[in-house]
């Protein structure tokens, strides 16, 4: 038994493409089965023909907008001969399908069809499909394949770099987070947590007063370390956040002789993990 995070993945394509999605869903299910545990993530394909159910009420493709495409957290789309058929909205349901994954900031990878077949060919339908393209090019990076084969070994390859260098991350980032919570202890999480999300000016400032390094950040939240142990406590929490890539040096203070430290963007985000 072993805890991990889902994504679900939501295959797409017009009626003329078959074959292809089974392979999707193939490839999907196969990487689960090989890294779901070594990497503490599941793979989910979804596809409206196993994954929504019939309801009346409103346009057939905003129902699958609602039990789908706002489900899931990636677009698989395929193309081969034709773009699909017009929603109340959009060119197709695919390009619908598109549109929204977009709009909601999931990604989207799009395939097309290289070989098809010419009797089967719509001229109508084949010049909305190459204009679509032409758009498509525009806007990023589609991938283009052979035959049934070439599109299982382009798509496995692409999922995988994907994963590695989207979900993957971000699944060890929050796994080092989660241990760094067990480096620093409760006060000093609380004293970053204010520091990080309390909306002042995020920069750390020290004073020698006579009774220690009286220390705040943001220029609020004052707390003071007398000299000694509790001094060499704070310094030694300091290089800890560092070392973690919460906090770097902004800049020299030549007056008072030491660094100003000012919280990343890694901070800022471990920050949002303390609030209760």
């Amino acid at each position: 038994m072993f805890t991990g995070r889902v994504y679900r993945i939501m295959i797409g394509c017009p009626s003329d493409v078959k074959k292809e999605v089974d392979i999707a869903k193939e490839v999907i299910i196969n990487w689960t089965d090989i890294h779901a545990e070594a990497n503490g993530m599941v793979l989910l394909p979804l596809h409206w023909s196993s994954n929504s159910y019939p309801v009346l009420g409103q346009h057939p493709q905003k129902e699958l907008d609602k039990q789908l495409v706002n489900k899931s957290d990636m677009l698989v789309c395929i193309f081969a001969a034709k773009v699909g058929t017009p929603t109340d909205t959009a060119e197709s349901g695919s390009i619908e399908e598109i549109e929204e994954h977009v709009k909601a900031g999931k990604p989207v990878m799009l395939f097309f069809r290289k070989q098809v077949d010419i009797t089967n060919l719509n001229p109508v339908e084949v010049t909305k499909l190459n204009d679509f393209k032409r758009r498509m090019q525009d806007k990023g990076v589609y991938n283009e394949f052979e035959n049934e084969e070439d599109f299982r070994d382009r798509l496995s390859k692409k999922l995988q770099l994907f994963v590695n260098d989207n979900w993957l991350k971000q699944t060890v980032d929050e796994n080092l987070e989660q241990e760094d919570k067990e480096v620093f202890g409760e006060t000093e999480l609380e004293i970053f947590s204010k520091w990080a999300n309390d909306g002042y000016d995020q920069q750390y400032m020290a004073l020698w007063t006579r009774n220690g390094l009286e220390v705040h950040f943001g220029y609020n939240n004052g707390y003071t370390f007398p000299r000694g142990e509790a001094l060499a406590a704070f310094e030694d929490y300091m290089k800890r956040l560092i070392n973690a890539g919460y906090i770097e040096i902004d800049h020299y203070d030549v007056k008072n002789k030491q660094n100003i430290y000012k919280i990343t963007m890694r901070g800022y985000r471990f920050a949002k993990t303390l609030v209760k």
